[in-house]
């Protein structure tokens, strides 16, 4: 799959799907839910935006050991955790994303 052609509101719902939470789009924003097992409990998270809210992304990158490099004004986010994948984004945590969905595509 390109990563790089999709929007951020395409990856965030990828990303929200990967990681269990139940997502959908609204107006261009993404809302997200998570339901507890063996529960009749709903956890409402309200908006994610793993591309660009560090609060969102931080546990998905120390969880998966994705890392970053910056050269020449651009971030790379890379990771070995499975195999070897790697993105390259002015916005550093679209690369992550990208490389987050990269493994999880592996994993399969």
């Amino acid at each position: 799959m390109n990563y790089e052609e999709m929007s951020d509101l395409q990856i965030n719902l990828l990303v929200a799907k990967a990681i269990g939470v139940d997502a959908a789009e609204n107006s261009g924003v993404v809302f997200g839910a998570v339901k507890h097992e063996g529960d009749n409990v709903v956890s409402v998270m309200g908006v994610v935006d793993y591309c660009n809210n560090p609060s969102d992304a931080m546990p998905i990158l120390i969880k998966m050991k994705i890392g970053f490099k910056w050269v020449n004004g651009s971030c790379t986010a890379s990771s070995v955790m499975r195999g070897y994948h790697e993105s390259t984004s002015n916005n550093p945590l679209r690369a992550a994303m990208i490389v987050f969905l990269m493994m999880q595509e592996q994993a399969q």
